[in-house]
C-alpha cells in the first residue's frame, strides 16, 4: 500500500534516473579504485600487504598475481611510470575480469537501490548482462587456458 502511494507521488523517471546515477557512479568508483588498490596490494610487499593479501586471496577476490611481472618491467623500460604502467598495460589485460565485477556489482546496487520496483528494475541489468556477457565468456575461457 505505501509503496504504490509512493509510485504516485515520485515521476517514475526521477527514481530511475537516481538509481541510475548511483549505480553507475558506484560502479566507477568500485572499478577504479578496487583494481588500482589490488594492484598495489599484490606488487608492494611489506608485511601489512601481505596480510591483507592472505585474506583477499583466502576469498580469491584478486586476480593481479596472474599477470607476468615481465611484462610490468618491459613498460618500466619504456619509461612508462606506474601509473601509466597499470592504466596502459595492466588494466587492459583485467578487461574480462572487470567486467564480471561490472555486471555482478551492478545486479547488487540496482537491485539495492531500485528494491521498489523488482520486476521492472531487473530489465536494465538482463539487458546490460546480455551485451556484456561475450566477456564473461572470454575471461572463463581464459582462464581455463592459463590454468
Amino acid at each position: 500500500m505505501i509503496i504504490a502511494a509512493l509510485l504516485f507521488l515520485l515521476p517514475f523517471y526521477f527514481v530511475l534516473g537516481n538509481s541510475l546515477l548511483v549505480t553507475i557512479l558506484s560502479i566507477a568508483g568500485l572499478v577504479v579504485l578496487g583494481s588500482a588498490a589490488a594492484w598495489r596490494l599484490v606488487r608492494r610487499k611489506t608485511r601489512t600487504t601481505r596480510t591483507i593479501f592472505f585474506f583477499f586471496v583466502a576469498s580469491m577476490v584478486v586476480p593481479f598475481q596472474s599477470i607476468p611481472r615481465e611484462i610490468e618491467e618491459s613498460a618500466m623500460f619504456d619509461g612508462c611510470t606506474p601509473v601509466q604502467t597499470f592504466s596502459r598495460i595492466v588494466f587492459p589485460l583485467l578487461r574480462s575480469m572487470t567486467v564480471t565485477v561490472i555486471i555482478l556489482q551492478t545486479l547488487l546496487i540496482w537491485n539495492d537501490f531500485l528494491l521498489p520496483l523488482p520486476v521492472l528494475g531487473m530489465i536494465p541489468v538482463i539487458v546490460f548482462f546480455l551485451i556484456l556477457q561475450k566477456y564473461v565468456v572470454r575471461g572463463v575461457s581464459d582462464a581455463a587456458v592459463k590454468g
